[in-house]
């Protein structure tokens, strides 16, 4: 597996984080490649006055006394790349704080769902996992640097925080963040696509156009949700970044091709299956029938929950048919799964019935 090398960062979300606010410092962050090597050293970053420690403007590391103490890469805020930060089987446990309002939750079940639409990725309210995403509002940070943030990836042995209080296309990109996508445009191969007009950035903004130095997932995607834009961080209305070669706009406010394509790569996409279902006329007796999928070694098997808005397990099977017994009609999909963990994209919906008696 190649790290994902992939913020919403066309100009009008960028985080910048002024000097005025925080201090420059130098931490050591660990990322490996695939090969489980570590390719890290130290990075600049900003300290915001409670103590928490930020790259790239909207990149949680953790806190400053624990980015000192590091002794490893499983130190509370390191950010890890490689197998070891995908979250195992494409299962994402998550919390929201207290302060989210259900309408605030729904909207970001719905932009989890449409990253699992796209993938072998599920989203599931945690039990008590010890490594989860733990969704909070960070209402001063939003209103002090304008933005929103995540940790990379899954951070080993504890939580990946990431502050959601932001629209559809930021919180998308945060989330991506928190799958272990980094920026696009600090990828070690940049410098073949991009120029970089450093007169023009913002000098508190520099540090987030440093070049990563790793690994890369994909073709370079000028138009990625996790590509900075062409007046990011400027400080005098000029381009901060331009393509080398031709022209069009930098960055972007949805996924695109390759951003799906890398998803994928990391979290599974196998074809879809075809579902149908034969009411057994019996009470809530029905059984639910799918083609046979190249590659899957089981499927899982989903139902719409109304009460907790969206799709959850029902079960899983190797066999081609599931029966199910429901209390009232409801809604099913399947998704085929190889032996590692990834998945398909939802099959087409059926809907099971219940009969008030058997027929």
């Amino acid at each position: 597996m190649k790290n994902a090398i992939k913020t919403l960062m066309i100009i009008f979300t960028t985080t910048i984080i002024s000097n005025s606010f925080a201090e420059e410092v130098e931490v050591h962050i660990d990322k490996y490649d695939e090969s489980g090597n570590l390719v890290s050293g130290n990075v600049i970053a900003n300290k915001i006055p409670d103590g928490r420690v930020f790259h790239q403007g909207d990149i949680f590391l953790g806190y400053y006394e624990d980015l000192t103490q590091h002794q490893g890469p499983t130190a509370k805020g390191a950010v890890i790349s490689g197998d070891s930060s995908k979250w195992p089987l494409a299962i994402v446990p998550y919390t929201f704080d207290s302060s989210f309002t259900t309408a605030n939750k729904n909207a970001i079940i719905a932009t989890m769902g449409n990253l699992e639409s796209i993938s072998g990725l599920r989203f599931v309210p945690r039990t008590n996992q010890t490594e989860y995403l733990k969704i909070i509002r960070d209402l001063y940070y939003l209103q002090t640097y304008g933005g929103c943030y995540s940790g990379v990836g899954r951070n080993v042995g504890t939580y990946t925080e990431a502050s959601l209080v932001c629209g559809d296309s930021v919180n998308t990109h945060e989330l991506l963040h928190a799958l272990s996508f980094d920026h696009e445009q600090v990828r070690s191969d940049r410098d073949q696509y991009i120029n970089v007009q450093e007169q023009n950035i913002e000098s508190s903004c520099l540090s987030q156009f440093q070049g990563g130095g790793l690994q890369n997932l994909g073709n370079y995607d000028y138009v990625s949700i996790m590509h900075y834009g062409s007046l990011a961080c400027s400080k005098n209305g000029q381009a901060t970044m331009s393509r080398i070669s031709g022209s069009g706009p930098l960055g972007g406010d949805e996924l695109s091709t390759l951003d799906i394509q890398s998803l994928q790569t990391l979290y599974g996409h196998l074809p879809t299956t075809n579902l149908s279902v034969q009411s057994l006329r019996c009470y809530g007796d029905n059984i639910l029938r799918w083609d046979s999928v190249a590659g899957a070694s089981q499927y899982k098997i989903e139902k719409y929950s109304s009460s907790q808005g969206g799709w959850i397990q029902q079960g899983t099977t190797s066999s081609l048919a599931f029966p199910v017994h429901i209390p009232y009609s409801q809604s099913f999909r399947i998704k085929a799964c190889n032996a590692t963990g990834g998945c398909s994209i939802g099959s087409n919906e059926v809907l099971a019935r219940y009969s008030q008696r058997c027929l």
